[in-house]
């Protein structure tokens, strides 16, 4: 067919080619101009977090914060505009997003420290232990890692070696006042008399400087607490709670004071903490949770109930009466209010079927309870909030088996959650429960298959629980880590395990006998050193060996080893 065809004027030629030219530039120039809207949008939303937080608007610092989170989740900013929010009003979830910042920026040394340091705010010592151990030998000279090293070691009941690091850290920087009063603290609280009287006077005296004074007065009030010195304790803490702005941990703290002296009841007390919290809606939990702790969860819960409807509306309100039932045992009622979030978002369904699993439990229906338990975890198992409310619950109630069921849901669909795989090996490991130490060291190697240590523990336990003369992936993954790493006692002595158990004594031996004597003659090394001597017909030194073994240490399949190696003299591989 032939088509029928205009001729085309100057003029419309003119304009056909200026409408071509625009459609070009506009090709050119719109990936630009998107990534740039993208930009500029994402600054506006980190304007909001900042506005927004800065008015105390919680719910809507949360919604831009997940929004950021939405629309850039690579970004480091967005996740630690998160964690410094969460950190600020005291939600351990502030953890897991400076986790996601040193995922994005695993270089970063501000993001480790930062990461360490809110792990120990929380009590999530082995995550700040982790946090430091991945940085290099030359961040570890600085300032910052040493202060948070020693933070670490005071959260974690090494005030020696805490005061050993401040130590280090004033001998560069004399003037730094914080790690002065830092290390004043743990002296005046662990040291023997002398150097504890000497970090009493130079806390006097950081007390008198503006940049220490309040921390100093609180640990001076504390001192004279411990010491029953009420009425010095009572003029200090008086001098906190006179500031123009006092914070609540010091009107708790003249509260205790006043409690301890017996200079009035509850009536007498209370009120400046009430009009505190009408005031600060945020702190409301934190109250409340200070009289749930002297017993008295009914007066707080008869308080929140006087408060004007608009406060009690508040999530902060609405968090402090459901700790207030829970500490009643008043579960019905609690968990209503858990399922509608006063715990953070959650299933509600997932919630009333783990109340009615204590229900069960208080019956003693006790298989019908665990199967409701395992309902209600399955039904969180994709949430980790959810799964952090019922682990939260599961304590609460003092479930054991219940809690672990919870922690391995977390593991399994969570797997860079470090804690919960921390807390599990020292249940395991408590218990002696090798089987279940093996299979979650597993699950975790599966989840952080890169963690050697992770992956060495999963290949010992595994040689450990399942001797075989044969190859397999335990004794194929002790070789690779100790061919990577063949300075590394542990996975040496994993390696030789695994020699050993293909028959060959001798080379085992000689792969252990390289570690020196330091490493070589310990407890927990002395079992397999045995083994090995044994097997190569030196008794003798087995012998001597085996004496230096912990048998109250050691698992049940290395009890039912060193049993077998103490009772024969014939190679030990051969009668397994």
């Amino acid at each position: 067919m032939i088509l029928e065809r205009d001729d085309l004027s100057p003029r419309n030629l003119a304009l056909i080619l200026s409408g071509c030219a625009l459609l070009a530039t506009a090709a050119y120039f719109y990936p630009q101009a998107a990534a740039h809207y993208k930009r500029w949008k994402l600054r506006s939303t980190f304007d909001q977090i900042s506005n927004f937080s800065a008015q105390h608007d919680r719910a809507n610092t949360l919604l831009a914060i997940e929004s950021a989170l939405s629309r850039e989740p690579g970004n480091p900013r967005a996740w630690r505009m998160a964690a410094d929010y969460l950190e600020q009003n005291g939600n351990p979830e502030a953890v897991r997003m400076r986790e996601q910042v040193v995922r994005i920026e695993p270089s970063v040394l501000d993001n480790r420290l930062a990461l360490a340091r809110t792990a120990i705010r929380f009590m999530a010592l082995p995550t700040a232990q982790e946090a430091l151990d991945g940085l290099a030998e030359s961040e570890r000279r600085t300032d910052d890692y040493l202060k948070t090293a020693a933070a670490l070691a005071t959260a974690s009941g090494r005030p020696g070696e805490a005061a050993a690091l401040l130590a280090t850290v004033l001998r560069h920087t004399p003037g730094d006042l914080q790690s002065r009063l830092e290390r004043a603290r743990i002296t005046l609280r662990y040291a023997p008399p002398g150097p504890a009287a000497a970090a009493l006077g130079e806390l006097q005296a950081l007390a008198e400087m503006p940049a220490t004074r309040v921390i100093a007065t609180r640990e001076l009030t504390s001192h004279a607490l411990r010491k029953k010195d009420y009425a010095s304790a009572q003029s200090l803490a008086s001098q906190l709670t006179s500031r123009a702005e006092p914070e609540l941990v010091d009107l708790i703290l003249l509260a205790n004071i006043q409690l301890a002296v017996g200079s009035g009841g509850l009536k007498t007390i209370l009120p400046p903490l009430q009009a505190y919290a009408m005031a600060h809606p945020d702190a409301l939990p934190e109250l409340t949770g200070w009289l749930v702790a002297i017993n008295q969860a009914e007066a707080a819960l008869a308080w929140l109930e006087t408060l004007p409807s608009s406060v009690q509306a508040q999530p902060e309100a609405i968090t402090a009466r459901a700790d207030c039932l829970v500490a009643l045992r008043r579960w019905e009622e609690a968990g209503t209010l858990i399922a509608q979030g006063a715990w953070g978002p959650v299933s509600s369904k997932s919630i009333l079927l783990a109340v009615s699993a204590r229900v069960l439990g208080d019956v003693d229906r006790v298989r019908i309870k665990r199967d409701v338990w395992d309902e209600a975890v399955r039904l969180s198992e994709t949430d980790l909030n959810g799964l952090r409310v019922l682990y939260r619950l599961a304590l609460t109630w003092d479930w054991g088996p219940e809690s672990n069921t919870v922690l391995l849901a977390i593991a399994r669909k969570f797997p860079v959650q470090s804690w919960v795989f921390q807390t599990l090996v020292v249940r395991y490991q408590r218990s002696k429960d090798t089987i279940g130490l093996r299979n979650l060291y597993g699950i975790w190697h599966e989840g952080q298959p890169d963690n050697a240590l992770v992956e060495g523990n999963w290949a010992f336990l595994s040689l450990l629980t399942s001797p075989s003369r044969l190859p397999n992936p335990a004794k194929a993954s002790a070789g690779k880590l100790n061919q990577a790493d063949p300075g590394n006692p542990f996975f040496v002595t994993t390696q030789a395990f695994a020699i050993w158990q293909l028959g060959r004594a001798k080379e085992a031996l000689a792969l252990m006998q390289k570690l020196p004597a330091t490493q070589l003659n310990t407890p927990g090394r002395a079992l397999y050193l045995a083994l090995f001597l044994n097997d190569c017909h030196r008794r003798k030194e087995a012998e001597a060996a085996l004496a230096l073994c912990n048998k109250a240490s050691l698992f049940p399949e290395e009890l039912q080893l060193f049993l077998t190696l103490s009772s024969s003299s014939s190679p030990v591989m051969e009668s397994l």
